[in-house]
């Protein structure tokens, strides 16, 4: 950002640069992520899953997950949805229905797709950016009050991407 570095609000990252001591949730300094970011203040660095490359928790009690996770572009973009919706119980007959929630997202040398899926008891907000032959999978998981509490800063986090 211009004027001096970023707000205080956030920390910049960047994937991928110069080796960084070990900490856990981040993925190793060698890992190719194409993409910078800005990570709020007040969220907290998570144990990885089997498939998350980054992760953090935040919200009431860090109740809230986020994570970033790299996935073959053959996987697809609609099919993540679809199975996001799944996991918060909506009903994914009609995937044409559920994909009608989805936003373009542009990016800093990128477009990504955003969508909001609200289910009765969980919410889970994404963004999947295209870059190259993958997928690049940001996704905040949380209990539907936790999730709208931390929804702000993490759409912020989402429209920090920059490619490169």
């Amino acid at each position: 950002p211009v004027g001096g570095g970023p707000p205080a609000a956030v920390r910049p990252v960047r994937p991928g640069g110069p080796p960084r001591p070990p900490h856990p949730g981040r993925c190793s300094a060698t890992a190719s992520v194409p993409f910078r970011w800005l990570v709020p203040q007040s969220w907290t660095v998570a144990a990885q899953d089997q498939f998350s490359q980054f992760a953090w928790t935040s919200g009431p009690g860090q109740s809230v997950r986020i994570t970033v996770t790299g996935l073959p572009g053959s996987a697809g973009i609609e099919p993540q949805f679809v199975r996001w919706g799944g996991q918060i119980n909506l009903d994914t007959s009609d995937p044409a229905a559920l994909l009608k929630k989805v936003e373009e997202q542009s990016l800093g040398g990128a477009q990504g797709q955003w969508i909001e899926l609200k289910g009765p008891a969980d919410t889970i907000l994404g963004m999947i950016v295209p870059h190259g032959e993958m997928l690049w999978v940001v996704k905040l998981k949380g209990e539907n009050s936790a999730a709208a509490e931390v929804r702000a800063s993490f759409r912020q986090f989402c429209e920090s991407w920059q490619a490169g």
